[in-house]
């Protein structure tokens, strides 16, 4: 089944780094993004920009990580945000989609969201 992003394009994905496709994602995080969007939207906010989605566990641990991480299910993206009002609604826009892990990196102006539910839920992750 072809996965589909109300918002987001194979070309969105295709230039994160690493580049991926948005076949590469599980639905429920597209769904979960899309939602996001809407939120933003509504509120007269942007679509923020997705720098990273789907990795591969060799690049993953290429660069001192698990391999095993949400991105590498397909459950996580990272969405550029760069101002302090960017970042304000993007968690007011987390917050409305009830999602329970994610973090912000203010030093790469990006915030990591995920939905895999295999891992500690309930998690803002430091950077």
């Amino acid at each position: 089944m072809k996965l589909t992003s109300k918002h987001y394009t194979e070309a969105d994905f295709n230039n994160c780094t690493p580049s991926c496709s948005m076949q590469d994602m599980n639905q429920s995080t597209i769904n979960m993004i899309d939602r996001m969007v809407d939120f933003l939207l509504q509120n007269k906010q942007r679509k923020p920009r997705i720098t990273c989605a789907y990795r591969t566990p060799e690049w993953d641990r290429a660069r001192g990580r698990t391999g095993t991480g949400a991105h590498t299910k397909g459950m996580a993206v990272d969405l550029s945000c760069s101002t302090s009002r960017e970042r304000f609604w993007l968690d007011r826009a987390i917050n409305h989609v009830n999602c329970r892990r994610f973090g912000f990196n203010f030093q790469s102006n990006f915030v990591h969201v995920d939905n895999d539910t295999s891992l500690d839920q309930d998690v803002l992750f430091p950077y």
